[in-house]
């Protein structure tokens, strides 16, 4: 068994066995191991497979397959999970593989990913998003707005805009994703994420970043904005959805971490399913 902390050296790799796997899990991008490689403690475990290993938010060792569980034999993940606490995160769609009287399943909701249909988002109609739609209207009626890609030459823009809205998170003492953004922002290209530009009144106002994750699931891995421009999230979400490639078919907006501000914020969207990631550990 050889065992390395998680670097760029291993994009390569990693990448090409995310993309054969095909999964709508936001975990499995190289991208975002690689942007919370700290927080996550991950490294890349080289055994019969290769895994990465890494702590949950709530401080829980574990292995993360690079690999389909299913073409491998039972009593092989048995042997790994003796030294390690439990597989994560793994799609519900596996957890059938496992056997009850081998295996326990568990999962947290403050773990799960929030899917919504691209089309709606683009949208935003139903009653249940009335409210997003007025927010939308009156921002425009307020303001110009221009809507362009994150290239190179504003990335000083986006860094701008980040160092704005870290100043006005009411709570400094709870750790935000201004370090991990503030990278993928320098690292865009590098790391095959792709950017969105917000300008209001011609000044930078917000953007997001994401990437592929499926054939048919984008992933949003940040959204920052000036909070001063009432209505500006919900314009970029819609925004985006419409700029996003119609072989998508829905958003990823990862997990709300058991903060109910995000927890609120993701459900006024009315989700359409959720992505539950599951904890499988050894009887």
């Amino acid at each position: 068994m050889r065992i390395e902390p998680l670097d760029l050296s291993h994009q390569a790799h990693l990448t090409a066995r995310f993309s054969k796997l095909q999964l709508d899990i936001s975990e499995y991008s190289f991208a975002n191991c690689y942007l919370f490689r700290k927080v996550h403690e991950y490294d890349v475990v080289f055994d019969e497979e290769i895994f990465i290993s890494g702590k949950t938010y709530d401080g829980v060792r574990f292995l993360m397959p690079t690999f389909d569980v299913r073409n491998v034999e039972n009593a092989y993940l048995k042997t790994v999970l003796q030294e390690n606490q439990m597989l994560f995160p793994i799609p519900e769609e596996w957890a059938s593989y496992f056997p009850k009287e081998q295996f326990a399943q568990a999962f947290l909701e403050r773990d799960s990913d929030y899917v919504y249909a691209l089309q709606k988002i683009r949208e935003m109609s139903g009653r249940h998003l009335s409210g997003r739609r007025n927010l939308i209207r009156q921002f425009c009626d307020l303001y110009s707005v221009t809507v362009e890609s994150l290239t190179n030459e504003r990335k000083k823009d986006a860094i701008a805009i980040l160092e704005t809205w870290k100043t006005h998170e009411e709570d400094s003492s709870v750790k935000t994703d201004f370090e991990e953004c503030y990278e993928a922002i320098s690292k865009m290209e590098q790391l095959g994420l792709q950017g969105t530009l917000y300008l209001v009144d011609n000044k930078p106002a917000g953007f997001i970043i994401g990437e592929a994750l499926s054939h048919h699931m984008f992933a949003l891995h940040f959204a920052k904005a000036c909070v001063h421009y009432k209505g500006i999230y919900q314009y970029m979400y819609q925004s985006f959805a419409k700029r996003t490639d119609d072989h998508f078919e829905f958003l990823n907006w990862e997990q709300d971490l058991g903060n109910e501000g995000l927890k609120q914020s993701k459900n006024a969207y009315q989700p359409d399913r959720f992505l539950k990631k599951m904890r499988i550990t050894a009887k």
